[in-house]
């Protein structure tokens, strides 16, 4: 079996570019519609995003994050504290201990690559701090435990992915969180079908 290698900022197979989950819904017309937002409002929803993941990552992986290099990058991550409290109060709380931070998911059969933000061998944990939960993350962690996937290890080894379990915390501003768990078997299937309209669609586009 071949396995996906990285250049050029991207996973490739071969020549074909691996699509990440978040294409693959949108192209899929499952993308969370930010239609009418303003601009200005999602870049900073984005910048702050950014820092509350490199924040979080560096709790589940025991690393120091690095100080803020531009004006921008301190109001960043300024506005994200609450966030960052949050899921360091989760962690706390719940115990929990990634065995995975950002870990790269590869799916042979329906090639398309994952990663989630957090994982242990039995759970799939996606952080959000948004206002509101999508119904769509439900299909993104099911794209993340759906049967063969394979994980890339530290050695650059891939290993069968033994996950199962999605959750998701929500992480809020005032430091609080909330959970929700997902069981509804039909994620997979609706996931399982946006991922094979992707693989396959470029052969019907072709004139």
């Amino acid at each position: 079996m071949s396995w996906p290698t990285y250049h050029d900022r991207h996973w490739w197979l071969g020549d074909w570019q691996l699509p990440g989950v978040t294409r693959v819904l949108k192209a899929a017309g499952l993308g969370v519609d930010y239609t009418g937002v303003d601009p200005d409002v999602l870049e900073h929803a984005r910048q702050r995003g950014v820092y509350v993941d490199a924040a979080c990552d560096a709790l589940d992986t025991n690393t120091p994050l690095p100080p803020p290099a531009t004006p921008e990058q301190a109001e960043a991550r300024a506005r994200a504290a609450g966030y960052v409290t949050a899921w360091r109060d989760y962690r706390a709380a719940t115990g929990w201990t990634p065995r995975y931070a950002q870990g790269v998911l590869y799916h042979p059969e329906l090639r398309y690559l994952g990663i989630p933000d957090s994982a242990d061998a039995v759970t799939v944990i996606d952080r959000k701090a948004t206002a509101k939960i999508a119904r769509t993350y439900a299909l993104q962690l099911a794209a993340y435990t759906l049967d063969g996937l394979y994980a890339r290890q530290p050695d650059g080894t891939w290993q069968p992915w033994t996950a199962t379990q999605r959750r998701v915390v929500h992480l809020k501003k005032d430091g609080t969180y909330g959970v929700r768990d997902y069981d509804d078997p039909t994620d997979f299937a609706v996931w399982t079908a946006a991922a094979t309209v992707a693989l396959h669609a470029p052969r019907y586009q072709k004139g």
